[in-house]
Formats: structure tokens, C-alpha cells, sequence
């Protein structure tokens, strides 16, 4: 049975131009992107995992387990997600994972999961304008905020974060990461 949230996620449910290059494109995924979205997190993730020096094999089959334990960690603990690629050219550049985030007193917020952009594409504001768009569409859906958790040592995604009014909410007690909020207000 699947449970249908009292309010919904933003309609993004048409691709949309993100930057001035109009072959890239932010669109909701389809099961036809399974596949596609796997190698993505394989090329966005490979780089981390490639200094362990593991054997071709072994690297694929560790990756793949990550995969794997990311997607079920990330349906477990939200069971309304919504997934947005973003695309150049047919390819997958980016890719954005939201899911609501209920708040005390009614609030319903809308929390950003993950985002990940691919190597060639970062620092060309295909983050910044795919946030932007959220915010937009969530502000008109009702949400009442973004909210996000983000590693302290990502100092990259932190910048970013505060130039689009994220403001720090908390930090986790083991000091590795920050729970961030941007009020839609």
C-alpha cells in the first residue's frame, strides 16, 4: 500500500531548462533511468573509492554495493521521494533526490536527499539554478522551507548553500555533518 502524503511534492513533472545551454535539462526520472542512474553514481562516486586500489572487479562490486545500500537506505527512511536528472544531450549530469520533511506544528518542508553533479559539470551553476527551481515550486505547493544535511568538510556545497540562504540549524553530535534550512517563506 502506498502512503500518499497530505501535501504534495513540487510539481516539477516537465523538463525544464536549467542554464543558458538549452540541451541541458532537469526532468523527473522514469524506470526506463534505472540504469542510467546507477553508472552515474558509479563515475560520481568511483574517484572516492579509486585510492583504495582495488582491482577493476572489486571496485565495481563495492560500488555496486554502495548503489545498493544507498537506495534502500534512502526508501526506507523516505517513503515519498521524488528523483530529478539532470541531462545534457541524453546524458546524465546531475541528479536530484527530494523527499517531505515533516515538521512539528504542521510545518511541511521539503528536504533536499541528495544532490550530485558529475565532475565535468560542477562550478557551471547547474546546482544553484536546480535549487532555485525547487524552492520555486515547493514555495508554490505550500512547503514551508528546504531543508538539508550536508558534511561539514564539503566546503564546496556549504558555499553554495549559503549563498542561497540555507541558514545552519544544528550540527550532528559526532561533528561530521550540519543540518541546514532555507525558510520559503
Amino acid at each position: 500500500m502506498t502512503t500518499r502524503p497530505a501535501m504534495p511534492l513540487p510539481a516539477l513533472d516537465e523538463p525544464i531548462v536549467l542554464v543558458e545551454d538549452p540541451r541541458v535539462l532537469l526532468r523527473p526520472a522514469a524506470e526506463a533511468d534505472a540504469e542510467a542512474s546507477r553508472a552515474f553514481y558509479f563515475r560520481v562516486r568511483e574517484e572516492e573509492f579509486r585510492p583504495l586500489g582495488l582491482p577493476p572487479a572489486m571496485l565495481s562490486a563495492l560500488l555496486d554495493g554502495q548503489f545498493r545500500a544507498q537506495q534502500a537506505g534512502y526508501g526506507a527512511q523516505f517513503p515519498v521521494l521524488q528523483t530529478l536528472l539532470m541531462i545534457c544531450d541524453g546524458a546524465m549530469v546531475g541528479r536530484l533526490m527530494l523527499a517531505r520533511d515533516d515538521g512539528g506544528a504542521g510545518a511541511v518542508s521539503l528536504r533536499i536527499v541528495d544532490i550530485a553533479i558529475g565532475k565535468p559539470w560542477r562550478g557551471r551553476g547547474l546546482g544553484e539554478r536546480a535549487l532555485t527551481l525547487v524552492a520555486e515550486a515547493a514555495r508554490a505547493a505550500g512547503h514551508s522551507a528546504l531543508t538539508l544535511q550536508v558534511l561539514l568538510d564539503n566546503v564546496t556545497a556549504r558555499r553554495l548553500y549559503d549563498r542561497l540562504g540555507f541558514l545552519t540549524e544544528d550540527v550532528d553530535p559526532a561533528g561530521m555533518s550540519v543540518a541546514m534550512r532555507k525558510h520559503l517563506g
